[in-house]
């Protein structure tokens, strides 16, 4: 919960539009917007909590990415437990759709953090290419 709050504690700005989430992280006159979509389930806190934290670690990517859309899907039942298929595609700011690998769980905060590590990781590999030309 304190990773939230320091999120959120950082210039934040929540904003919501009809039938999905949108969650907009700005710092100064630019930001990394965030549209969430469930499928197959109601959204909570903690899972938009979770998505929010995660946003804040792409911020320095700012000149990258503009937008990202994440869709969060229940899939099914394993064990008796629902199966979370995460799927993150970023937008630059030429408005390119660059989509991130599906990550699959259990666990929908661990799910959207795979997501997010796997942004993280393609974004760094985008800079380290640049820096070497």
């Amino acid at each position: 919960m304190a990773a939230h709050d320091a999120a959120m504690s950082r210039r934040s700005a929540l904003v919501f539009a009809e039938g999905s989430r949108s969650i907009l992280i700005r710092e100064g006159m630019m930001g990394i917007g965030m549209q969430i979509v469930y499928l197959g389930f109601c959204g909570t806190g903690p899972i938009e909590a979770e998505a929010a934290v995660q946003l804040v670690r792409l911020e320095r990517f700012g000149n990258l990415v503009s937008n990202c859309h994440l869709a969060i899907e229940a899939v099914g039942l394993r064990s008796g437990n629902p199966v979370y298929d995460v799927r993150l595609d970023l937008i630059t700011p030429t408005h390119d759709l660059k989509p991130v690998g599906h990550c699959t769980g259990e666990n929908a905060e661990e799910t959207i953090r795979c997501a997010f590590d796997a942004a993280e990781k393609e974004l760094e590999t985008t800079v380290a290419r640049a820096r070497d030309r």
